[in-house]
């Protein structure tokens, strides 16, 4: 891709005042992967490697149980705050900027009956260096997992869900314990009409980045006075897109996300981005998937411009 970066933090560097920093990227994608998917009778399984930073990396590897009434996972997988529903290629942009729901891959187990997931998931103690670089004796604990829930309701002409999740860890000290406790609940939907479709959420969090959400601004709580000073984060998506054939499809985007802490005289820290993109099918599983699109991370906590990023690429990929 090229991308087109104005003072950006680190963008740009060794100009004063900032100037636009302009690259061509050539690179494999972080999203490429190779794995597989076994099944003998209700016990299942797969595993998936990537190639983030150039290094093979673990994504999935997880064993199933189905057991008639529903079905059982334990390993590496996508939890339920997860909301995979767009197809923007821009990785840097990708889920972060763009206001959807996004926290990755994590160790879990996970009962799923029907369209409900329930899954206790490793704990996230994002944030945690905030209070255990300034006090004394500081360290970390976690006693409960993550608890995450989804649950979607489908019908062939839409499709609509419900997602929540709640963390919790506590920092102890040598003079005082602090609990750092994050949450997020979202809402979803996707209508289709013929070819055409429109399909997007919205979701509210508290202390995102101790949760372990993916997402672009400071979505970590601060500590100041010796408190913990929660941070409350609003995001949505919307997005449109449409199958013209079988060569040929395309899907743009709107996104926005708010960060507002609670520290006295904070700003809150914004960022709006949109693409659009045509994928272009040549061969089963071969595609080539051109996108502009614009990601404007507004101004910080602090109310500091920080500028923006205009990109023009292309995403090629063969499934095998």
């Amino acid at each position: 891709s090229i991308e087109d970066s104005k003072e950006r933090p680190g963008d740009g560097a060794g100009h004063t005042p900032a100037k636009s920093d302009r690259d061509t990227e050539w690179s494999v994608n972080p999203g490429a992967r190779i794995g597989a998917k076994v099944k003998n009778g209700d016990i299942g399984g797969g595993f998936e490697y990537g190639t983030m930073g150039g290094n093979a990396n673990l994504r999935l590897l997880y064993g199933t149980w189905n057991f008639g009434a529903g079905q059982l996972l334990i390993g590496q997988n996508y939890p339920p705050c997860n909301l995979i529903i767009s197809n923007e290629a821009f990785f840097a942009g990708i889920y972060a900027s763009n206001g959807v729901l996004y926290e990755g891959r994590r160790p879990m187990i996970q009962l799923r009956f029907g369209d409900f997931k329930f899954a206790l998931v490793q704990p996230g103690t994002g944030g945690s260096a905030t209070i255990t670089g300034v006090v004394t004796g500081g360290e970390v604990d976690t006693t409960l997992p993550k608890i995450e829930a989804k649950y979607t309701f489908r019908t062939d002409r839409f499709r609509v869900g419900v997602v929540g999740g709640y963390n919790s860890y506590e920092v102890n000290s040598d003079m005082k314990d602090y609990d750092v406790d994050s949450w997020v609940a979202a809402l979803w939907g996707q209508v289709n009409m013929g070819p055409a479709y429109v399909k997007g959420n919205v979701f509210k969090a508290i202390n995102g980045g101790a949760f372990g959400l993916a997402s672009s601004g400071d979505d970590d709580f601060d500590f100041v006075g010796n408190k913990v000073k929660d941070v409350d984060t609003l995001a949505y998506v919307l997005i449109a897109g449409a199958k013209l054939n079988e060569m040929f499809a395309v899907q743009a985007a709107y996104g926005h996300i708010n960060h507002d802490s609670d520290v006295v005289g904070a700003k809150d820290d914004e960022t709006t981005s949109y693409y659009v993109q045509t994928t272009i099918t040549l061969a089963p599983g071969v595609s080539i998937t051109p996108e502009v699109g614009r990601v404007d991370y507004e101004k910080n906590s602090a109310n500091v411009k920080e500028g923006d990023e205009t990109y023009v690429g292309a995403l090629w990929q063969v499934y095998f």
